[in-house]
């Protein structure tokens, strides 16, 4: 009896840990698609989204120059390498570090009043004023973000 319970133990865990897998993947590409989507309209429009930046009242005018030139590039990369499998540590600990920055700057312009676009998908200023909506968004991206990263060290703990 004991053996079978054990048998059956070790037959579930090899399923949970397929299925685990299997989620870690769509989450590692859901994530590299949705990054990647959004850095697309800040390449286009970098002056936009300069605007953007500044309008959290956070940067310097040059901070916020130099952030919309770089932060774009950094998403899309990392969303690449992402969707492929390529560097994907590396990749959702930039992920990651982002969405962390992104949520206390939302929470910054949230406190205090500010009513901006977060110019995470677009650089237009009519869309995507819910500040709240969004910080709850990033942390769920985060959260998987999370998820994949776990995934991503377990097997090197194994070693």
């Amino acid at each position: 009896m004991n053996i079978e319970i054990r048998s059956i133990i070790k037959k579930l865990h090899t399923i949970f840990i397929r299925s685990s897998i299997t989620i870690q993947i769509v989450v590692r590409i859901a994530l590299g698609i949705i990054f990647v989507v959004a850095s697309w309209d800040k390449i286009c429009h970098p002056q936009q989204f300069e605007q953007m930046i500044a309008n959290y009242q956070i940067l310097s005018a040059l901070g916020s120059k130099i952030i919309a030139i770089i932060l774009p590039w950094i998403e899309i990369s990392c969303g690449i390498f992402l969707i492929i499998g390529f560097k994907t540590r590396g990749g959702v600990i930039i992920i990651n570090s982002l969405l962390f920055v992104f949520i206390i700057a939302l929470s910054s312009a949230y406190i205090r009043g500010l009513d901006i676009n977060c110019g995470c998908f677009s650089v237009d200023p009519s869309s995507g004023k819910e500040l709240m909506k969004t910080i709850e968004r990033d942390i769920l991206m985060l959260a998987g973000g999370v998820f994949v990263y776990i995934f991503e060290i377990i097997p090197k703990i194994k070693k």
